[in-house]
């Protein structure tokens, strides 16, 4: 399985979103439209947090078909000049996907350096954010 880990503007990822139902549509993935909503793991992240103009997207569990919507749409947004930051970790074989659109100039929120860091120290410091967020949430619910 591969989990999805996405720092993208609000706006971004509504279009991203948008994107992701055509290329649901368009590759058969869905029938119809109606089955739209339930299907696109966009709108059923697993953790969202608010950073103002960014957020930040965990989904977990991606199968095939999900992971390569989810880069059609990244594509197609990289064409619209959305930045964002994405990490598609597989769980199997611990490979690494990195997928941005960003300048040098950006500091993402949460990682508090500039994007020309090392990938790595990012795919770090987005993991352990995503620990902590699920640790409040445990606190909260548990």
């Amino acid at each position: 399985m591969k989990n999805l880990r996405l720092i993208i503007t609000q706006k971004g990822y509504d279009i991203l979103k948008a994107f992701a139902d055509d290329n649901y549509l368009y590759s058969y993935v869905v029938n119809n439209s109606s089955e739209l909503w339930q299907r696109n793991i966009l709108n059923r992240p697993d953790n969202i947090k608010d950073f103002g103009e960014y957020i930040f997207v965990v989904k977990d569990r991606m199968n095939q078909d999900d992971e390569r919507i989810i880069i059609e749409s990244m594509d197609e947004i990289k064409r619209k000049n959305i930045s964002y930051y994405a990490v598609i970790l597989d769980t199997e074989t611990r490979e690494i996907q990195i997928y941005n659109n960003l300048s040098g100039k950006v500091n993402l929120p949460i990682l508090n350096m500039p994007v020309k860091f090392d990938d790595f120290e990012i795919v770090k410091r987005l993991e352990s954010f995503n620990q902590e967020i699920q640790q409040e949430e445990d606190m909260e619910f548990g």
